[in-house]
């Protein structure tokens, strides 16, 4: 390893400053954004973070605001303008303000609350490039730049004269020291108040052989020093010219360094930014105090190597911005191993040694170091497959053919041969007895044991089915999960047991079993539990991300660990069956992966893909090596920062969110735009929102920070929405935002209910034309009824009565000894009688459609009246019930049946009274005829009587309309004749 010396002397004897290529992202996790990302603004001169947590950039093309995912140029969200202009410095006060200072002399101004202050020259601010904006420990705010430094008042600015310990000319940089006192570095040196003393005090004078005016010219434009104080008090400034050092007993050295920007970070290092050397690292090397630098270049992890700002924000992440972008890293919470190869299983030993198995090789990690075995080469040279560690502490590795063993210093390879030649073995596990299960895909599962090696262990349904891994768990049950989804177990007594897992979560490649005796179960689509002989599943979801699990592992709290293709999950067993009682509520769970340190995805090519430590520490096989996480340190609960609603886009145009906002009409299309500061794990933070109004429950984002919405009606809506993090909590009571829209003039009130009154008034229009329409219509069917009525009773009806009197005049001609023809006669006048009173019925019912002027009752009373005019018959007519509407058929036949009754009675009944009953029941209508006249037998009514023809009549339209029809009389005590229609009837055919 190349290394390049640099004597500095910080208080202390100089030190080397030891200058190594090993890249910062052994520690860190670099992520860079440029262009493509909407970071298009060119150089990233300053960055700060706001009381919010927002981080803030200024650069060439003005100021950026970044939440963690997305980037905001001032102009998108600022309603007031800042000046158009390079932003060289930024300070984000403790009342918070932001101070912004600009280039091109444009001097500086404050945002606070949305507004915009630009200072001039009438403010104290002279024309002026501000190159450091800081804040001392009573607010005062300090600006430093090409016109000298200046000071806020709290109303306008004030110059630092000269003469108070400070020369004239241009400041370069300015930071605040631990006690408060302000540092300035000017093109003379760097010059330090003290919090209790009112004048500068020479801290480093420059050669005066060195000019930055020379260098100026050279590269270009402003030359930009960085000085600050790190936690012990010592000052460490550099400069495109003299480099990196410490202040006192500096030294040339062969590696300048030349840097633009210093950070003292919270845990002692130092972060330096150069001008073409990538960001450096410096750290004190143990007890002997000599100073090691850490290399991050930008061909092995920065967008770029010119880096112009520093930060470290509250999260511990350290920016860094350049001419190309911005770079964040931060502080890896996980150990990975990543050069041993592609790990395929880990396991540890009861000594506490961790095993991590390769196809090529096998690595012991114990005490911290890494010991390659590679004894098991001098058994064969095909890659290994299978591997397990017993309880013994035993390191079982299978090949393709061949079963072999580390047991301490011994090694040695398994005599198979009473199995027969094995060509396929691709899993196995060890028992509780110093035994092995293999399972070969031509041969089936095999148990070998110290003298012996059984087969066709498995059932004839499970013998084609391809198994994919073997566990035995404590009660020495051996678990074999199959590549169809099905698991079995076989006892002690080798007893096999198909179980039914119910609603599987697919292909099982991990079986584990925690300390209370629980076995749980990883599927590529879920996780499994076993308990009480009872399978119990939760499926993955976007809440639950437990996808293709290769590896499970209980910490010392409790707590299940998953390895799986999105992470690794924490879950709380007693949150798993919380969630399946109540799927709606999702799985709280804890989430970790990439941004953590995570060494890739977890991923393993058996079921050894996760294993705890007697440290307690976890170790997940992964994709890129093996990852090491200790649960102490990674079970907080990680914080919710406030979430706010940034925007509203109405129909495509961007507007400010404010509180009551009206939206124009005709607004159809809806997106808000949400966010909080997430700077470390964005992609970690769960929301959800509704729009009160259009939503009835909450809908579910995931980590988008956009809500959308198409075809909004006019109204009053309230949008809400909340943050919570990966184990299920909530941030209450997150952000709501009432906001209206505004009808179009065909959506308003007066103009609905002008459209209401004219489409009534059209429809009534309408109707009434076609109402007087149909009464045209039947006007004329009725007066063409009338004419055929007259012709039929003009010509017809009186030929009809001539034939009967004709008859009459006969049968009275004839001898009385003619008794056979004069019966004959007079039969055949009762039979033109009988057509003349069916011609008149006919008629009748042509010339009277009398339902069509008065209702049931007054009809009955009408025809009632009629057939005993000219008689001495009494008629009365009584209505009981509430009258209810009945269809126009149902209506007539009563009718017909009561005028028919009536008739009978006046002309065959001798009866001297009449009732016409028409009762409203609750489930019939129901009329009742009865007369006190002679009455008679009803089964004595023959075929061809007079009055048979009647009371079949009436009893045939009774049964057209599903009523009931019932007579009933005896001789001497009058008739009664009933007809009832049920009310179902009744009213379904009123409304048909």
């Amino acid at each position: 390893m190349a290394a390049l010396a640099l004597f500095i002397s910080c208080g202390v004897p100089s030190s080397a400053l030891a200058i190594n290529s090993q890249d910062i992202s052994r520690d860190y996790i670099v992520t860079a954004w440029g262009s493509p990302d909407g970071l298009s603004s060119g150089t990233v001169w300053a960055i700060t973070q706001d009381a919010a947590g927002y981080l803030w950039l200024g650069t060439d093309m003005g100021l950026v605001r970044f939440d963690g995912v997305r980037f905001s140029r001032w102009l998108s969200f600022g309603s007031a303008q800042l000046p158009r202009a390079p932003i060289r410095s930024l300070c984000a006060a403790r009342d918070g303000s932001l101070w912004v200072g600009f280039g091109a002399s444009k001097g500086v101004s404050r945002l606070r609350d949305g507004q915009v202050q630009n200072y001039s020259e009438q403010d104290g601010m002279p024309p002026s490039d501000v190159t450091a904006l800081v804040e001392g420990p009573n607010g005062s705010i300090w600006a430093a730049g090409s016109s000298g430094l200046l000071t806020f008042t709290g109303e306008r600015w004030e110059q630092w004269q000269p003469g108070h310990g400070l020369p004239s000319g241009p400041m370069y940089s300015a930071s605040v020291d631990r006690d408060g006192g302000l540092i300035v570095g000017t093109s003379s040196g760097v010059f330090r108040k003290r919090a209790a003393q009112q004048d500068f005090e020479p801290v480093e004078i420059l050669d005066g052989n060195v000019s930055i005016a020379d260098f100026s010219r050279v590269f270009g434009g402003d030359v930009v020093r960085a000085v600050v104080e790190d936690r012990e008090g010592n000052i460490w400034v550099t400069d495109p010219i003299q480099g990196f050092r410490g202040i006192h007993d500096w030294q040339e050295s062969t590696e300048k360094g030349r840097g633009a920007a210093l950070l003292s970070d919270s845990k002692g290092n130092l972060w330096v930014g150069t001008w073409a050397q990538g960001l450096w690292r410096v750290t004190r090397d143990g007890p002997s105090g000599g100073l090691e630098i850490a290399r991050a270049a930008g061909f092995e992890s920065l967008v770029g190597d010119q880096v112009r700002s520093l930060l470290q924000d509250r999260e511990g992440n350290i920016w860094a911005g350049t001419l190309d972008g911005l770079q964040r890293l931060s502080p890896k919470k996980v150990a990975s191993i990543t050069n041993v190869g592609l790990i395929g299983g880990v396991g540890v030993t009861p000594g506490g040694s961790v095993w991590l198995h390769t196809s090529d090789d096998h690595f012991e990690v114990r005490d911290g170091r890494i010991r390659q075995h590679d004894e098991l080469r001098s058994y064969t040279r095909t890659l290994f497959r299978g591997f397990d560690v017993d309880n013994s502490g035993t390191v079982w590795v299978s090949t393709r053919s061949e079963l072999l063993f580390i047991d301490g210093t011994r090694t040695g390879r398994v005599d198979l041969s009473s199995a027969g030649p094995l060509r396929s073995i691709n899993t196995i596990a060890s028992d509780r007895d110093g035994g092995v299960w293999l399972n070969d895909l031509e041969k089936g599962l095999l148990h070998w044991t110290r003298d012996r090696v059984e087969t066709s262990l498995l059932p004839t349904e499970l013998r084609r089915a391809r198994i994919e891994i073997i566990y035995v768990d404590r009660a020495a049950r051996t678990w074999l999960s199959f590549t169809d989804g099905r698991v079995a177990t076989i006892d002690q007594d080798d007893g096999v047991e198909i179980h039914d897992v119910g609603e599987s979560a697919g292909v099982y490649r991990a079986i584990y079993q925690d300390a209370q005796g629980i076995v749980w179960l990883g599927g590529s689509e879920g996780l499994t539990r076993y308990q009480g002989d009872r399978f119990t599943t939760l499926h993955r979801t976007e809440a639950f991300p437990a996808d293709s699990i290769s590896g499970i592992v209980q910490d010392e709290a409790g707590f299940l660990w998953l390895g799986t293709a999105s992470g690794i999950i924490r879950i709380a067993t007693a949150d798993f069956d919380r969630a399946v009682t109540a799927p709606s509520s999702g799985l709280r769970h804890g989430f970790y992966d990439t941004s953590d340190g995570i060494a890739g995805t977890p991923r393993s090519f058996g079921k050894q893909g996760a294993a705890r430590a007697p440290d307690g520490r976890l170790w997940f096989v992964t994709s890129r090596g093996v990852s090491i996480l200790d649960p102490r340190v990674l079970s907080g609960t990680p914080t919710i920062a406030p979430v706010g609603i940034e925007s509203v886009i109405a129909n495509g145009r961007p507007m400010e969110a404010r509180a009551g906002m009206s939206l124009p009409a005709r607004t159809e299309r809806l997106e808000f735009d949400y966010g909080m500061p997430t700077l470390t794990s964005p992609l970690k933070t769960r929301f959800r929102y509704r729009l009160e109004g259009v939503d009835t429950d909450w809908v579910l984002a995931g980590a988008r920070r956009q809500a959308f919405y198409t075809g909004v009606a006019p109204g009053r809506y309230r949008f809400h929405v909340m943050a919570g993090n990966s184990d299920g909590e909530w941030a209450q009571p997150g952000a709501a935002l009432m906001l209206s829209v505004e009808p179009a003039f065909y959506q308003t009130t007066w103009f609905l209910l002008g459209s209401a009154l004219a489409l009534v008034a059209i429809v009534g229009s309408t109707w009434r034309l076609h109402l007087r329409r149909v009464r045209k219509q039947f006007a004329i069917v009725l007066g063409e009824r009338v004419r055929l009525s007259r012709e039929i009773h003009d010509t017809l009806l009186q030929s009809l009565v001539g034939v009967a009197l004709q008859c009459d005049a006969l049968a009275n001609d004839l001898e009385p000894s003619a008794t056979s023809t004069k019966d004959q006669f007079y039969r055949l006048r009762r039979d033109v009688e009988d057509h003349v009173r069916e011609a008149r019925q006919a008629i009748w019912n042509l010339r009277s459609p009398m339902l069509d002027r008065r209702d049931l009752a007054a009809a009955l009373g009408f025809v009632g009246r009629q057939a005993v005019a000219g008689s001495e018959v009494d008629l009365a007519v009584v209505v009981e019930g509430r009258p209810r509407p009945c269809a126009e058929a149902i209506e007539g036949q009563l009718l017909r049946i009561g005028q028919e009754a009536v008739i009978n009675a006046v002309r065959h009944a001798s009866a001297t009274r009449i009732n016409v009953e028409l009762h409203y029941l609750d489930d019939a209508v129901l009329l009742r005829i009865n007369d006190d006249g002679r009455g008679f037998i009803p089964e004595s009514i023959v075929a061809g009587a007079d009055a048979h023809y009647g009371l079949l009549s009436m009893r045939e339209r009774a049964e057209t309309v599903g009523g009931q029809f019932r007579i009933s009389s005896q001789p001497g005590h009058g008739t009664t004749v009933e007809v009832s229609v049920p009310v179902a009837v009744a009213e379904s055919r009123a409304h048909a």
